[in-house]
């Protein structure tokens, strides 16, 4: 299992990755949804530009097809009272048309009569009129010469005029006719535009205005806040104009200019990206993502490096530990050790004490008792009383001297001491204390170390001792079976619960550890019964 710090380490490296590619990824997004938006924004403002261009051109026609109205008062005023109006009461108009004039349909039947004064082929710039059915010369202009075209010249002859004239009779409505040079050759060219004038549902005439694209389109920049763009009006029947390479945005809607189809084309300019809100959020979408990334990592090296401070803190502790574990474990062997030495010292000096009373006292009491029978005769009357009691008083000697050796020595030194121990404490329990006290032996002679059978035996002299005692039992049964002894008695038993901190208890629970053997305790109100187990 990977230590914490090593997986923090190895954590570190795959976050990092994740956090650039989510970063970018994000920062990828976010530059597409702006540019989306950018784009959106450039469209709105493009089809505003073409709405505007739009309304300066539907005033434009609209204007140019209200001065037909003054035609029909071009009669019955001088061409100098006509002028002075024009000046003073279409200001209005003349700002928005500029200079404008009027064309007659005269048929071919007046051409005779109007060849001289109007239809003049010798006038400066005028053109031959043609043996047609029909005639549309220039009649009136305002300023004098303000539409470049000298007065009398037949309109039909000017390239693409006809057409115009042609498409007035078919939808009376304004029409586009022949293209108009700009004084400055790098402007683009204007456009004759027709209104027609009707009488009776039939085409008497149309009034002339020029369209100039340029003015017309910088009308309706002012009317808009499309800034940062390129826009070209163009004409597609004359070819379209290529775009340019950079643009990133670019925008083309159709326009009505009178009959005519025209493109306007908005391309953006590389400064327009700038100018719009939230342009930046890629960036910094980016530099924060890429701040919390390198944060994130760093934060993770330094947790890194905290956990395994603190690994090599617990190896540390737990080597130490560890050292002070085997050196408090050495110390209870040596102390288990001790003790059992102490005890089998203290057992082999109480075994050689009592073996001294017993073959030494105990003999030469015995020798004394005999000498003290062998005073007995008859010939002194209170010899044979005093040796009486001199040997009643040895037999007590003896049987004190036997006792105290079994105090010191309870085990003879043998195959079958334990069990004969156990018989005699038996036995003694009857006689001492009157009370019923069995002994049965089912285990086969076994080696059991002289220090387990004499734990043996003081566990169950105690349990003895607390069954009287204690437990007022008048039956006890001891039983010693292969490598297992228990003692039962009928006693009135007690809780183990609250009494097992006993003295006694925990005596016995210490000798039976010494053994090794398990005691198992269970009491009731019909006695007790102890088991060890080895």
């Amino acid at each position: 299992m990977a230590s914490p710090s090593k997986s923090l380490r190895l954590i570190a490296i795959p976050v990092f990755l994740l956090g650039i590619a989510l970063t970018l990824w994000t920062a990828r997004m976010s530059q597409t949804r702006e540019r989306q938006r950018s784009a959106s924004e450039f469209n709105a403002e493009s089809q505003a530009l073409a709405r505007a261009v739009e309304r300066e051109m539907t005033l434009f026609t609209s204007v140019l097809a209200s001065l037909g109205e003054l035609h029909t008062l071009s009669d019955a005023i001088t061409p100098t009272d006509f002028a002075e109006f024009a000046d003073k009461g279409l200001a209005h108009q003349k700002a928005i048309l500029g200079p404008f004039g009027f064309a007659q349909r005269i048929p071919r039947s007046l051409r005779a009569a109007l060849e001289r004064p109007i239809l003049d082929p010798a006038a400066q710039g005028a053109v031959p009129a043609a043996d047609r059915p029909e005639y549309f010369p220039l009649t009136y202009q305002n300023p004098e010469n303000g539409l470049r075209l000298p007065l009398g010249l037949d309109l039909a002859t000017l390239p693409g005029q006809l057409r115009a004239i042609q498409k007035m009779a078919q939808t009376h409505a304004p029409a586009l006719g022949a293209p108009v040079a700009d004084p400055d050759p790098n402007a683009p060219p204007g456009f004759f535009i027709s209104a027609p004038i009707e009488q009776n549902g039939t085409l008497s005439g149309f009034t002339l205005a020029i369209l100039w694209p340029r003015a017309l389109l910088n009308r309706a920049l002012s009317q808009t806040r499309a800034h940062h763009m390129q826009v070209t009006f163009f004409d597609p029947t004359f070819g379209t104009p290529p775009p340019a390479a950079d643009a990133p945005h670019i925008a083309e809607n159709p326009v009505a200019v009178a009959d005519q189809p025209w493109i306007l084309r908005c391309e953006a300019t590389p400064d327009y990206a700038p100018t719009q809100p939230l342009h930046s959020a890629p960036l910094l979408i980016l530099i924060g993502g890429l701040t919390a990334t390198l944060l994130l990592t760093l934060l993770l090296a330094i947790l890194s490096n905290r956990a395994r401070a603190i690994e090599r803190t617990v190896r540390e502790r737990t080597a130490q530990l560890e050292y002070a574990n085997r050196q408090l474990a050495d110390e209870m062997d040596e102390r288990a050790r001790l003790e059992e030495a102490m005890h089998d010292a203290t057992q082999k000096e109480k075994q050689r004490i009592g073996q001294d009373l017993h073959d030494s006292l105990g003999q030469k009491l015995t020798g004394a008792v005999y000498l003290a029978r062998a005073l007995a005769s008859p010939a002194d009357p209170d010899t044979p009383q005093q040796a009486d009691k001199l040997i009643d008083i040895l037999k007590d000697a003896i049987a004190q001297v036997r006792r105290t050796a079994r105090g010191l020595a309870p085990l003879e030194v043998g195959e079958d001491s334990l069990a004969s121990g156990l018989r005699r404490l038996a036995e003694e329990t009857c006689a001492v204390f009157n009370i019923a006290c069995s002994f049965q032996n089912d285990a086969p002679p076994e080696s059991l170390t002289p220090s387990a059978a004499v734990h043996l035996y003081h566990i169950a002299q105690e349990s003895v001792n607390n069954a009287i005692r204690h437990g007022h039992a008048k039956e006890i049964a001891i039983h010693l079976a292969p490598r297992t002894l228990t003692i039962r008695d009928n006693g009135s038993g007690f809780d183990p619960a609250t009494t097992h901190n006993g003295a006694g208890l925990r005596i016995m629970r210490h000798r039976a550890a010494r053994i090794p053997a398990t005691l198992t305790l269970t009491s009731a109100k019909t006695g007790t019964t102890i088991t060890l187990a080895w």
